[in-house]
C-alpha cells in the first residue's frame, strides 16, 4: 500500500493502471484475443484511465465481502494482528490524502456488483 501511495503522489493516481495497461498492450501484439483481469484497482482515477484506454471493452466488477470475513482473512490467511487488520481495512477504504487508498469510492464506479458469502 505505501509503494502505490508513494508512485501516486510522485506521479498521478492513475500511474499503476497506466502500467498494467502497457503490460497488457505488450502482451496484445502477441495474441490479441485474451481477456485480462486486474484483481485490484485502488482509486477511482485509475478506474476513469482504463475507461478511456479500453472504452466499453472495460468492465468493473466490484466485490463485496462482508467485515467479519474480510478480518478472518486478514488475521487468519495474512496472519496480521487484530489491530493491524482494522487499521488495514480502515486505510484501504480511504485515506485522507489524495493519493491514498480509496476503494470505496472505486467500488462505486462498478459496473456489476457481487457479493461474496453470507450477507
Amino acid at each position: 500500500m505505501l509503494a502505490g501511495n508513494k508512485l501516486r503522489e510522485k506521479n498521478r493516481n492513475y500511474i499503476l493502471a497506466a502500467g498494467i495497461s502497457s503490460k497488457i498492450n505488450s502482451s496484445r501484439k502477441m495474441n490479441n484475443k485474451n481477456a485480462y483481469i486486474i484483481f485490484s484497482l485502488k482509486h477511482p482515477d485509475e478506474v476513469v484511465f482504463l475507461r478511456k484506454v479500453y472504452d466499453a471493452g472495460f468492465y468493473l466488477l466490484g466485490l463485496y465481502t462482508e467485515k467479519p470475513k474480510r478480518l478472518e482473512y486478514l488475521t487468519i490467511e495474512k496472519q496480521l494482528s487484530e489491530n493491524e487488520t482494522e487499521d488495514l481495512i480502515k486505510s484501504d477504504e480511504n485515506e485522507e490524502e489524495e493519493y491514498g487508498q480509496k476503494t470505496r469510492d472505486t467500488y462505486h464506479l462498478a459496473d456489476f456488483f457481487l457479493a461474496l458469502g453470507k450477507i
